[in-house]
Protein backbone atom coordinates (compact mmCIF):
# COMPACT_ATOMS: atom_id res chain seq x y z
CA UNK A 1 0.00 0.00 0.00
CA UNK A 2 1.41 3.40 -0.87
CA UNK A 3 2.06 6.02 1.80
CA UNK A 4 -0.68 8.39 0.61
CA UNK A 5 -3.43 5.75 0.85
CA UNK A 6 -2.14 4.53 4.20
CA UNK A 7 -2.23 8.09 5.58
CA UNK A 8 -5.77 8.61 4.31
CA UNK A 9 -6.91 5.29 5.80
CA UNK A 10 -5.34 6.16 9.17
CA UNK A 11 -7.05 9.57 9.14
CA UNK A 12 -10.41 7.96 8.41
CA UNK A 13 -9.94 5.41 11.21
CA UNK A 14 -9.03 8.18 13.65
CA UNK A 15 -12.08 10.20 12.61
CA UNK A 16 -14.42 7.25 13.10
CA UNK A 17 -12.86 6.54 16.49
CA UNK A 18 -13.05 10.11 17.82
CA UNK A 19 -16.50 11.19 16.59
CA UNK A 20 -18.62 8.59 18.41
CA UNK A 21 -16.80 9.32 21.65
CA UNK A 22 -17.71 12.99 21.28
CA UNK A 23 -21.37 12.11 20.67
CA UNK A 24 -21.48 13.72 17.24
CA UNK A 25 -22.71 10.75 15.21
CA UNK A 26 -25.64 9.46 17.22
CA UNK A 27 -26.72 11.89 19.90
CA UNK A 28 -28.84 14.56 18.23
CA UNK A 29 -31.95 15.21 20.29
CA UNK A 30 -35.39 14.88 18.77
CA UNK A 31 -37.61 17.93 18.47
CA UNK A 32 -39.42 18.25 21.82
CA UNK A 33 -42.94 16.88 21.55
CA UNK A 34 -45.92 15.48 23.51
CA UNK A 35 -46.42 18.58 25.68
CA UNK A 36 -48.39 18.56 28.90
CA UNK A 37 -50.50 20.61 29.10
CA UNK A 38 -51.29 19.84 25.49
CA UNK A 39 -51.28 22.56 22.89
CA UNK A 40 -54.36 24.84 22.99
CA UNK A 41 -55.58 23.35 26.31
CA UNK A 42 -58.06 25.42 28.30
CA UNK A 43 -59.00 25.47 31.99
CA UNK A 44 -55.47 24.37 32.94
CA UNK A 45 -54.70 24.43 36.67
CA UNK A 46 -52.72 27.40 37.93
CA UNK A 47 -50.51 24.80 39.66
CA UNK A 48 -49.71 22.88 36.45
CA UNK A 49 -46.21 21.62 35.69
CA UNK A 50 -44.90 21.56 32.13
CA UNK A 51 -43.77 18.21 30.69
CA UNK A 52 -42.44 17.04 27.32
CA UNK A 53 -40.47 14.31 25.58
CA UNK A 54 -37.39 14.72 23.38
CA UNK A 55 -36.23 11.22 22.59
CA UNK A 56 -34.04 8.94 24.64
CA UNK A 57 -30.36 9.84 24.80
CA UNK A 58 -27.95 6.99 24.16
CA UNK A 59 -25.78 5.58 26.95
CA UNK A 60 -22.94 8.00 26.14
CA UNK A 61 -25.21 11.01 25.55
CA UNK A 62 -27.01 13.47 27.77
CA UNK A 63 -29.49 16.21 27.00
CA UNK A 64 -30.25 19.51 28.65
CA UNK A 65 -33.24 21.74 28.04
CA UNK A 66 -33.96 25.41 27.71
CA UNK A 67 -37.53 26.23 28.72
CA UNK A 68 -39.29 29.34 27.44
CA UNK A 69 -42.56 30.43 29.04
CA UNK A 70 -44.55 33.65 29.07
CA UNK A 71 -47.71 35.48 28.11
CA UNK A 72 -46.24 36.79 24.84
CA UNK A 73 -45.24 34.96 21.70
CA UNK A 74 -42.36 34.21 21.40
CA UNK A 75 -41.99 33.36 25.08
CA UNK A 76 -38.85 34.36 26.98
CA UNK A 77 -36.33 31.91 28.43
CA UNK A 78 -37.12 31.03 32.05
CA UNK A 79 -34.48 28.34 32.66
CA UNK A 80 -31.46 26.88 30.85
CA UNK A 81 -29.36 23.72 31.25
CA UNK A 82 -32.16 21.79 32.92
CA UNK A 83 -31.77 18.01 32.79
CA UNK A 84 -35.37 17.00 33.66
CA UNK A 85 -38.20 16.86 31.12
CA UNK A 86 -40.52 18.68 33.52
CA UNK A 87 -40.59 22.26 34.70
CA UNK A 88 -42.46 23.74 37.67
CA UNK A 89 -43.35 27.35 36.81
CA UNK A 90 -44.79 28.04 40.26
CA UNK A 91 -48.31 29.41 40.64
CA UNK A 92 -49.60 30.74 37.32
CA UNK A 93 -52.10 33.57 36.90
CA UNK A 94 -55.72 32.55 36.35
CA UNK A 95 -57.58 33.31 33.12
CA UNK A 96 -54.29 33.79 31.29
CA UNK A 97 -52.95 32.41 28.03
CA UNK A 98 -49.37 31.17 28.27
CA UNK A 99 -46.98 30.33 25.44
CA UNK A 100 -44.13 27.89 25.90
CA UNK A 101 -41.47 25.99 24.03
CA UNK A 102 -38.54 23.73 24.81
CA UNK A 103 -35.13 23.57 23.15
CA UNK A 104 -33.27 20.27 23.61
CA UNK A 105 -29.44 20.30 23.55
CA UNK A 106 -26.92 17.50 23.44
CA UNK A 107 -23.48 17.75 25.06
CA UNK A 108 -21.85 18.91 21.82
CA UNK A 109 -24.17 21.90 21.39
CA UNK A 110 -26.51 20.44 18.77
CA UNK A 111 -30.05 21.64 19.44
CA UNK A 112 -33.59 20.76 18.45
CA UNK A 113 -36.06 23.61 18.80
CA UNK A 114 -39.61 22.66 19.65
CA UNK A 115 -42.72 24.45 18.40
CA UNK A 116 -44.45 27.12 20.46
CA UNK A 117 -47.36 25.63 22.37
CA UNK A 118 -50.06 27.49 24.26
CA UNK A 119 -52.55 26.89 27.04
CA UNK A 120 -55.03 28.98 29.00
CA UNK A 121 -55.40 28.66 32.76
CA UNK A 122 -58.68 28.18 34.58
CA UNK A 123 -60.84 31.18 35.38
CA UNK A 124 -60.58 32.65 38.85
CA UNK A 125 -63.16 31.03 41.13
CA UNK A 126 -64.37 32.37 44.50
CA UNK A 127 -63.28 32.45 47.26
CA UNK A 128 -59.99 33.46 45.58
CA UNK A 129 -59.73 37.00 44.27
Amino acid sequence: MNTKRFGLLCSLCLLLTVLPAAGVLGGSPEIPNSPTPSDSSTAVSIYANLQWTAGDPGPDDSYTYTVCLGTGNPPPIVIENQTATTYDPGVLSSSTTYYWRVIAWNETGVSAVGPVWQFTTVENQPPFT
